[in-house]
């Protein structure tokens, strides 16, 4: 019995680097792209499909001016996500080297402005 008891302690005592904290960074980071995605697919349909919709009352059409503000709002939602996607899969620059702002073959390529 004794032996059986310290194995489930053994057992339960699980180290803190095994359990994941919950609300960690990553999840609000995963949250905030997941929000950021849907503004992007969200907005362009609603603000071609209104017109559309207006279009539609006003000359009879239905649906036709709806589906077709629709289909150019997705095409302008694909556009964004896509903008989005190859913005996660840009290589990020080494801290500190600003890259964006350098000219080919500038000396200060290889200041460490964080550890100077």
């Amino acid at each position: 019995m004794a032996k059986s008891t310290a194995k489930l302690k053994q057992s339960s005592s699980a180290g803190p680097s095994e359990s994941k904290p919950v609300g960690s960074l990553k999840d609000l980071n995963v949250g905030r792209e997941l929000a950021d995605t849907t503004w992007r697919i969200a907005v362009p349909v609603l603000v071609f499909a209104l017109p559309g919709l207006l279009a539609d009352r006003s000359f009879g059409s239905a649906p036709w001016a709806t589906l077709a503000g629709m289909l150019i709002g997705l095409v302008f939602a694909a556009l964004l996500v896509k903008r989005q996607i190859d913005r996660w899969q840009a290589p990020l620059p080494r801290p500190g080297s600003y890259e964006r702002n350098r000219k080919p073959g500038d000396p200060s390529e290889d200041k460490d402005y964080y550890n100077d």
